[in-house]
């Protein structure tokens, strides 16, 4: 992208090999194969994503983490200069949302948390041994091969927001172990070739462990200017959690040496931020989703409806889904950005529910303002995933054909 005209100047698939969960590269001869046999290796649903750089958290090389956010899911990193996308086993399974890497406190381990985006997920801590040898490989090199698995359970025994919510409330508690890699177990029900547990077998080894249950854990961002802290969303489930229906923005001072994890609630929704918003939960941040700490201090929140009553989603307010401005310090949120849906269409597609409030979410934003050093301020990238719009472009009776539900990407930069 041009970053003076703003005008993208070329595109293109970002790998050109995948390797498989048992460090094959996939052919086309073998997903042909396994198409036929009914067991496709297509990728499924990669949603929110993370570029960590060389030299930092311990990382030997650039690498773009992004997973499936679908039960049983698998985290990937993307080598981006050999442009090859490895699918990293010893992460275990989660509907990824995203990672934030963390710091491990040693040169030799890398550290990242883990957003489920399920009902009921626990917050997920992955601890990966580096290989220091000559001839490691990449996911050995860089920590992603070997490691532990640990959820978060709280001291106080809390088990979900139930017992937990509030605006500025607090609870510290630790990291928990679970036994997910048992190679002696490889190709027995509940686990892979590898031994490592399906993600029944290791939800069952999380529940055992007594893990606090997040509404539905969304994305993490790490503070730019504190390698131990991280905001963390987790988007709301009514229907499950009636204390949690407009969703939770955490802040998690986590210490991996120590495998404990302190959380401060920055902004409940089902509190309105203590009164913030006077006309209550629908005039302030609702079902928060992905977002950035950005080198400006900041922290950008997206919204994507998740209330248990889909109504109530700008019932009160009148107000489409929108991006915020909100501060890691206090809590305080300003409403930078919301939905057009008068917005022109591609020829052929159309919105089939124009009035229904939450259809479009503005799904992923990064800060990217180091590459737009002309620009005022801030720069966000950001994506619009209209739900609601059709045509044949987009599949037509087929939605999951064709560009499906109208992706846009978007630059919104600061002006002063």
């Amino acid at each position: 992208m041009n970053p003076d005209t703003l005008a993208v100047e070329e595109a293109g698939l970002a790998y050109g090999t995948i390797i498989d969960r048992r460090g094959n590269a996939i052919t086309p001869q073998m997903a042909e194969a396994a198409a036929a046999a009914d067991e496709p290796l297509d990728i499924q649903r990669l949603c929110s994503a993370y570029l960590g750089r060389a030299g930092e958290y311990g990382l030997v090389d650039d690498i773009f983490f992004t997973g499936e956010e679908t039960g049983g899911g698998q985290l990937f990193a993307l080598d981006v200069a050999n442009q090859t996308l490895y699918t990293v086993p010893a992460a275990g399974r989660a509907a990824f949302e995203s990672v934030a890497l963390v710091d491990s406190g040693s040169p030799n381990r890398v550290a990242l948390l883990i957003g489920d985006d399920r009902e009921g997920a626990p917050l997920l801590l992955y601890v990966g041994r580096k290989d220091t040898s000559r001839n490691a490989g990449f996911l050995e090199r860089n920590g992603l091969a070997n490691g532990n698995l640990y959820v978060w359970v709280s001291r106080d025994r809390y088990d979900s927001p139930e017992d937990w919510s509030g605006t500025n409330a607090t609870a510290s508690g630790r990291f928990v172990e679970i036994d997910y890699h048992r190679p002696a177990f490889a190709g027995d029900s509940g686990y892979d070739a590898n031994g490592y547990a399906d993600h029944d077998t290791q939800d069952a080894m999380a529940d055992r462990a007594n893990h606090f249950e997040f509404s539905r854990p969304e994305d993490l961002s790490t503070n730019p200017d504190n390698p131990n802290q991280v905001i963390f969303a987790s988007t709301g489930r009514g229907g499950a959690y009636p204390s949690d229906n407009w969703g939770t923005t955490y802040i998690v001072n986590v210490d991996v040496p120590d495998l404990t994890a302190n959380l401060s609630i920055l902004y409940d929704g089902d509190d309105a931020g203590k009164g913030q918003f006077p006309g209550g939960s629908d005039y302030g941040l609702r079902s928060p989703d992905n977002l950035v700490w950005a080198n400006d201090g900041y922290a950008y929140i997206q919204e994507d409806r998740s209330v248990a009553d889909r109504a109530d989603f700008g019932g009160a307010s009148g107000r489409e889904a929108s991006l915020w401005q909100i501060s890691p310090e206090n809590g305080q949120l300003s409403r930078i950005g919301e939905m057009d849906r008068a917005a022109r269409l591609p020829i052929g597609a159309y919105d089939t529910d124009p009035d229904d409030l939450g259809d479009w979410e503005s799904s992923g934003v990064i800060d990217v303002s180091e590459f737009f050093p002309n620009a005022a301020g801030t720069t966000l990238l950001l994506n619009v995933q209209a739900h609601s719009v059709k045509g044949d472009l987009y599949g037509g009776a087929n939605v999951n054909q064709g560009l499906v539900e109208g992706g846009q990407l978007l630059l919104l930069q600061q002006t002063r």
